[in-house]
């Protein structure tokens, strides 16, 4: 009988240079992944947290108003320095965007609208959390201007008078 070759030993894997974990921005609104950003942006050393919530940090509106990447957002405010948080409330603060141009005739197309940041969070039923959460965490100067900016976008049809109430705050100024 013929003896059996010898198998070749496998190539010991190359270390990684860097073993640190770099989650893309859209699995924070990923229906599992956005937990493993969670504890990134509350555990991991303070280069990469800073790394990964300067990435997130402009997604700020869209996590806001996903349900699973509202989580990661609040966490990301939760852990966010002085600088972040008032990047956070000129985000919350921003106007609507301009309406795009009208189409050509037979064209398709349109603009989309949406209203402005403020309108968002206030009429999303998991914006309107991440908002409390910014307004309780901002410095006086910024919460007093996202206090009166939920005041303004107010409705009989969206949660801006809820967010006033769960944070103590008057309707009217």
């Amino acid at each position: 009988p013929k003896p059996k070759p010898k198998p070749k030993p496998k190539p010991k894997p190359k270390p990684n240079p860097n073993p640190e974990p770099k989650p893309k921005p859209n699995q924070a609104r990923h229906p599992f992944a956005n937990y493993a950003v969670q504890l990134l942006l509350q555990h991991a050393p303070q280069p990469q947290r800073a790394a990964l919530g300067a990435s997130l940090l402009p997604r700020l509106l869209t996590l806001a108003t996903s349900k699973h990447g509202s989580a990661s957002a609040e966490t990301l405010l939760q852990t966010a320095d002085a600088a972040q948080l008032k990047a956070a409330a000129q985000l919350a603060l921003a106007p609507a965007p301009a309406p795009a141009p009208a189409p050509a005739p037979g064209g398709g197309g349109g603009g989309g609208g949406g209203g402005s940041a403020m309108q968002r969070l206030c009429g999303c039923n998991y914006g309107n959390y991440v908002l409390q959460r910014l307004v309780k965490l901002s410095a006086a100067a910024e919460r007093a201007a996202l206090l009166d900016a939920v005041r303004s976008a107010s409705t009989e049809r969206n949660f801006a008078r809820i967010v006033l109430s769960r944070l103590g705050e008057p309707e009217k100024a």
